[in-house]
């Protein structure tokens, strides 16, 4: 199988900003050699979230997922001026003590577990007219 089969082109910018090699030179680097059956493969890794983004994106142990995504879409949208986005910073701040203090009472009442799930955060929500934050 031909190398060009296996690895395209990436059209990122080139130069001394980004890097000294086009995309693809940064690609074999990365990529495995294999043979097999006498036929030498380049086998490229796949890139894995580690264990700690894997958690903040999980619905049953972050409940803020929304408003963490709301500010970070705000700051993308505003060329990252905090300023403009403070209002998702500190509705992101609320939703945050809202559920750190619903986990500390299922603490102290020996509720398990300490986060309510993503279902159990719905019924909390719906009993309460929606959210508080």
């Amino acid at each position: 199988m031909e190398t060009s089969a296996l690895i395209r082109r990436a059209e990122l910018p080139i130069g001394p900003a980004f890097c000294q090699f086009p995309v693809d030179v940064w690609v074999i680097l990365l990529a495995h050699r294999r043979v097999i059956a006498g036929e030498e493969q380049l086998e490229i890794p796949k890139i894995q979230m580690d264990k700690n983004t894997r958690k903040v994106r999980n619905q049953d142990i972050n409940p803020c997922i929304e408003e963490s995504d709301g500010s970070q879409k705000c700051l993308a949208a505003n060329n990252y001026d905090k300023s403009v986005c403070s209002a998702y910073f500190q509705r992101y701040k609320t939703c945050r003590k809202y559920w750190h203090n619903i986990m500390i009472q299922r603490r102290r009442d020996g509720i398990k577990p300490d986060m309510p799930t993503a279902e159990e955060r719905q019924q909390i929500l719906a009993a309460i007219g929606g959210k508080p934050y």
